[in-house]
């Protein structure tokens, strides 16, 4: 059940690319795990088309080409290659791992990523790696929680709880699925270095490991129990606010 619920998980429900997204890549990352590789390339493209952060799937898909490549085809001996042609299969294989990184320049270069662009960079104040920007504003969010405005430092409360929620699950998952914990790792640290101190609640649900990592202390009844009154409530608060028109990430 710990898994299961999530203070911002209404905004899967809502006209974000969030559910979107996370439909698309998680199925992508179960066909990986099945030894589709063709299709699960073709859905991390989309996901890739629906939010920038999905080219962080090539890194699963690269370990899944890795592991499941016929590298007995493969002969490393230079002269080998050169009696026996390239190895067209593993090479085809090789792009289609590619693809979300491919399909993230090709979008990038057109006309829609260019407009993008600028409605983050001059609307939202976001961009890939503002590590300026990033910095000024979670010190500040970072004040907040300790200032004299208890509604900032509830909000920024929940905010820095993402971030540390996020950053757990990812480093404490490698060991078991390190391509997930990969994944992960980036969507959160690309999320949090984007710019400004929100969302991060919000981001962090298109990691996977976070869900993981919360259905292994769910085996604990107590944090089970604990976990899941306390999402439900906070979920309830931030969905009213929403409906209110109110700032909720």
């Amino acid at each position: 059940m710990a898994a299961e619920t999530a203070p911002s998980g209404f905004f899967l429900a809502q006209i974000y690319t969030e559910g979107l997204f996370i439909g698309l890549a998680f199925s992508s990352l179960l066909l990986m795990r099945r030894g589709r590789l063709g299709w699960a390339a073709v859905l991390a493209v989309l996901a890739t088309f629906t939010r920038a952060v999905g080219v962080a799937l090539s890194i699963p898909l690269l370990i899944a080409w890795i592991r499941e490549g016929d590298w007995r085809e493969l002969d490393m001996e230079w002269r080998q290659i050169y009696f026996n042609g390239i190895p067209w299969r593993i090479v085809g294989r090789g792009l289609l791992a590619l693809s979300p990184l491919i399909a993230f320049f090709l979008w990038r270069l057109s006309y829609y990523g260019f407009a993008f662009n600028k409605v983050e960079e001059e609307f939202f104040g976001r961009g890939l790696l503002s590590l300026g920007y990033m910095f000024g504003a979670w010190r500040e969010g970072f004040r907040a929680v300790l200032g004299d405005n208890p509604q900032a430092s509830a909000y920024y409360l929940i905010e820095w709880a993402g971030v540390l929620l996020g950053f757990t699950a990812c480093i404490t998952g490698f060991k078991r699925h390190p391509d997930l914990a990969l994944f992960g790792l980036l969507v959160v640290f690309l999320s949090f270095t984007s710019g400004p101190a929100q969302g991060m609640h919000r981001y962090i649900l298109a990691a996977p490991p976070v869900f993981l990592f919360l259905s292994r202390l769910g085996k604990n009844q107590a944090f089970d129990r604990g976990w899941t009154i306390l999402s439900i409530l906070l979920m309830g608060m931030l969905a009213t606010l929403f409906s209110f028109d109110m700032w909720t990430g």
